[in-house]
């Protein structure tokens, strides 16, 4: 066990920050809301713009997660326009992932995340299935690593793999609303059990899903 911490420990400490993170969020949205309505990031062109790239970039530069904004988001822009924002970020950075790795191939992938995070892919992502499977991903995975590594290992359709990417991105985000509305203490309950499938998932396989 310590030495899988050993391990494992950078994924399970960034998991912790951002659930860390979302909760602040959902609380912070939660009983400032009426404040944040009236702010200048709710009105005009600026603030749903900045959150936009917010999630493109998301993608495009492993490591960083912009989920714990969604409560924020959706106090400001309501629950559509944060669903349609985030789904529309996610996908655009995520089909930029995807064209990149599939034109400049692993040297160029490697040196913005980690080579050891996508060989776990090699060989070992199916056609058969793939949009639905892919669709769950963007649900329970990171969504830098699923979009290199689909772009390097498969030859999905970009369309295929856009339209997949905007489905669960979207599902992702209404859950993540529904989480935000929960009180603290059920939110702090429900991330100990995602950091406990987090174990679990590490200890077995760290891409499964695709198998």
């Amino acid at each position: 066990m310590k030495q899988f911490l050993q391990n494992n420990i950078r994924p399970i400490a960034l998991a912790t920050i951002v659930i860390s993170f979302f909760i602040l969020s959902s609380w912070v949205s939660r009983e400032y809301e009426s404040i944040l309505t009236e702010s200048t990031f709710a009105k005009g062109f600026f603030g749903p713009l900045a959150y936009f790239i917010l999630k493109v970039v998301d993608v495009i530069f492993a490591g960083f997660s912009s989920s714990p904004f969604i409560p924020l988001a959706k106090a400001l822009w309501g629950t559509t326009a944060t669903v349609l924002l985030s789904s529309a970020g996610w996908t655009t950075g995520s089909l930029i992932a995807f064209l990149l790795a599939r034109r400049y191939g692993e040297k160029f992938v490697c040196r913005v995340i980690n080579k050891c995070d996508l060989m776990n892919y090699d060989g070992r992502i199916k056609v058969k299935g793939l949009f639905w499977r892919l669709t769950l991903a963007r649900v329970i995975l990171p969504v830098d690593l699923v979009s290199y590594a689909i772009g390097l290992f498969s030859r999905m359709p970009w369309w295929s793999f856009a339209l997949s990417t905007f489905i669960g991105s979207a599902l992702f985000t209404y859950v993540a609303i529904f989480a935000a509305g929960l009180t603290v203490a059920s939110q702090a309950l429900s991330g100990l059990v995602l950091l406990g499938f987090l174990v679990l998932w590490l200890k077995k396989s760290h891409w499964s899903i695709f198998n």
